[in-house]
């Protein structure tokens, strides 16, 4: 499952289990980042003619990626919040 597919099949499915799964892919995301880091500082050290505009371009990407995991954890969290209201709801 990735994070996307998770925050969006989880509200349609009411799958609770799902949306805990999303908000649990936070330290295997913030591992790649940590990955896509150290590879980001290992292009700066290479003599290649076009290394920064290929670096700049590698931030851009690595900080949307970043931003819209941190998104689809919102989103995770506020289903869960949904779902603990609903159960709330119906023990009333």
């Amino acid at each position: 499952m990735t994070a996307v597919s998770g925050a969006i099949a989880a509200p349609e499915t009411r799958d609770r289990k799902r949306a805990a799964e999303v908000r649990a892919m936070k330290s295997r995301v913030a591992r790649i980042l940590r990955e896509i880091a150290a590879h980001q500082v290992a292009r700066l050290q290479t003599s290649e003619p076009q290394r920064l505009p290929a670096y700049t371009r590698e931030i851009e990407l690595t900080e949307a990626l970043d931003d819209i995991f941190r998104t689809i954890r919102r989103i995770a969290r506020a289903e869960k919040t949904i779902f603990q209201r609903r159960n709330d709801m119906r023990d009333i």
